[in-house]
């Protein structure tokens, strides 16, 4: 059958939330491959980058605040109203005259404020979709199918390159664009509602759940693990959830490390334009290494599949090394190849080994350790960024402490 006619078999509701979904990724991806370009445009400096990368993490730490919010006001009030509020905001730092001195740092605050509305959508956003699935579980597996690939495509690759694009060309152009997504998102909402059954959309235990499940770490999150979940998992020793809280950390280090200066530097050296060429190497990557994980994680099991992604990884930093473009696109596109597997297998490691409320706690630890990470990673960055050519060597270094984390990834996931 057809990818169209399967999607034809998804509820009416949860059809127009798939659209709503897009569109919502589209806004926070377009807005997100802006960042870099924007501070070049507009002359901000470096440390905003790790500013807004720890400001990201005292967001994490408020995440039970947001599950307050969808359980006080109920998952569509909530989501509709954040989507909104963004779109909002969105639009109000570009009416603002752009020759207003101060008019750039209303970026960095706007940049800090979608932060915190993005953790009302995230929460919220799955207690409606589950709500729209109208308790048939199947179904639901089947949507989130449909998100994992969305999100790779129209995520990583056609958002992120269209607002690197845009904001070079216009950083308001990019706000109009972004704005404009975010209205269209919360309308979709009224119509998933319309076409929804009397279900309770204020229910506490749904908005506790998904709070919880919204602490995973990983860029791309398989949704549909409980599909290879083995019949005899068993719990994980000490020394394994230490191993895998280790791999979570190290994981967001190593990019955060490197990732964000390098691509300044390469911009200042051969224009904004060539931003936009790795967003594109980035998103081609993702998409491979998205597809390929799907095609040969059960075959070969957690463990060399993070073997491979750290392997891909180091092979392209090798690459980011050489001081020129080509081989810079070349690194990118096999560094996010290589992330991909990597992130899957460390969030599917804790999946295949913990259960219940174990995995949910768990959880919770692993996604501040990868925000821990991501911070410590950034602000190391920041106070090396004059030498930028020197980052990717580094965390190339870095690499190596993956193998004795190894130990903690199952060596296959069959039943």
């Amino acid at each position: 059958m057809s990818k169209l006619g399967r999607i034809s078999q998804l509820s009416l509701a949860l059809r127009w939330a798939l659209v709503g979904m897009t569109m919502s990724m589209l806004s926070n991806a377009v807005f997100e491959g802006s960042v870099i370009p924007s501070i070049l445009v507009v002359g901000l400096p470096a440390w905003v980058v790790a500013f807004r990368r720890t400001f990201g993490l005292a967001v994490d730490f408020a995440s039970p605040a947001a599950a307050w919010i969808v359980q006080r006001f109920g998952s569509f009030r909530s989501l509709a109203s954040a989507e909104g509020v963004e779109g909002v905001l969105c639009l109000t730092v570009a009416l603002v005259p752009g020759g207003w001195e101060y008019w750039k740092w209303l970026l960095l605050a706007l940049s800090c404020l979608l932060l915190m509305t993005g953790q009302v959508i995230d929460v919220a956003s799955e207690v409606f979709e589950v709500d729209a699935a109208e308790g048939d579980d199947g179904m639901l597996v089947q949507y989130s199918g449909y998100v994992s690939v969305i999100s790779s495509v129209a995520g990583t690759l056609l958002g992120q390159v269209a607002g690197s694009a845009i904001a070079n060309a216009s950083v308001k152009a990019m706000l109009f664009t972004s704005a404009l997504l975010s209205f269209g998102c919360a309308l979709t909402r009224f119509r998933t509602r319309d076409l929804m059954p009397g279900v309770t959309m204020n229910t506490a235990d749904a908005a506790e759940q998904t709070a919880t499940d919204a602490t995973t770490d990983a860029p791309f999150r398989d949704d549909t693990a409980s599909d290879h979940e083995p019949a005899d998992r068993t719990d994980a020793d000490r020394t394994t959830r230490v191993r895998l809280l280790a791999a979570s950390a190290l994981m967001a280090l190593v990019p955060a490390l490197w990732m964000s200066y390098t691509m300044l530097g390469l911009g200042k050296e051969y224009g904004g334009a060539a931003l936009t060429v790795l967003y594109a190497c980035s998103g081609v990557g993702a998409i491979i290494g998205s597809f390929a994980y799907m095609r040969w994680s059960a075959k070969l099991g957690m463990r060399r599949i993070g073997m491979i992604g750290v392997a891909l990884m180091a092979v392209a930093l090798v690459f980011v090394a050489i001081p020129t473009l080509p081989t810079a696109c070349v690194g990118w596109l096999l560094d996010q190849l290589g992330y991909g597997l990597l992130a899957q297998a460390v969030v599917m490691s804790r999946m295949l080994q913990l259960r219940g409320s174990d995995l949910a706690r768990f959880s919770g630890r692993a996604r501040f350790a990868y925000a821990i990470g991501s911070a410590a990673g950034t602000w190391a960055g920041w106070a090396m960024s004059a030498d930028w050519r020197l980052l990717a060597p580094l965390a190339l270094m870095l690499c190596v402490g993956f193998l004795p984390l190894f130990r903690a990834m199952p060596t296959s996931d069959r039943r």
